[in-house]
């Protein structure tokens, strides 16, 4: 990333969210970067996100608004809805909520720039706007999106900006484990020690 200054970079794969969203908190948000979706057909291939708005929408809720808290669980379900007793692994009740849903979940139904933006943009402001009221010290993300649009927000969130965020992994109707997307690499697990044990 240091030594490409302002080549082009395209962006593609498959990962754990949280490492996803990490990836583009340390690309930052640069121009220059192509972002790719791999529609879930058979025999599909990468494309690059368009350009033209395919209308989507979306919903936001706000909740807990009157607990004394420093903490904010920011939950966005794009490509499958983020249940509440999913959420409760990451014990809502002693945070601030912000909660973003697409109208209708699908793993391929956000795939333009146009769209990507105005979804980001709600979350980046409503998240520092409750940061701001509230005096948050720490943001939680549990986050079911595209590889493309996890990225996409990752490289939204400011190091001078925004409080320490830690994204989590989902796994089974549980979040055993996030990622401290500042924190030095050896540094940055984080175990969620709330969360039931997942059965193996």
């Amino acid at each position: 990333n240091k030594k490409r200054r302002n080549s082009e970079l395209g962006i593609y794969g498959i990962m754990h969210t949280p490492l996803l969203f990490r990836a583009g908190y340390l690309l930052g948000d640069q121009n220059n970067t192509d972002l790719y979706h791999k529609k879930r057909l058979n025999g599909s291939m990468f494309e690059e996100w368009g350009k033209e708005s395919d209308r989507f929408r979306f919903e936001k809720r706000e909740e807990n608004e009157d607990v004394d808290s420093q903490e904010l669980l920011v939950s966005v379900a794009i490509s499958l809805p983020i249940k509440d007793a999913e959420l409760a692994d990451l014990q809502p009740d002693n945070k601030h909520i912000l909660k973003f849903e697409a109208e209708s979940c699908d793993f391929d139904v956000l795939k333009n720039y146009t769209d990507a933006e105005n979804l980001r943009n709600s979350i980046m402001s409503n998240m520092r706007r409750v940061c701001k009221k509230y005096n948050i010290k720490r943001v939680h993300f549990a986050i079911a999106a595209s590889s493309a649009f996890t990225i996409f927000l990752g490289m939204a969130y400011s190091r001078q900006h925004d409080p320490d965020c830690i994204v989590y992994h989902y796994e089974k109707g549980l979040y055993p484990w996030g990622l401290d997307i500042d924190a030095p690499p050896k540094s940055c697990f984080i175990r969620n020690e709330t969360s039931r044990t997942i059965a193996t």
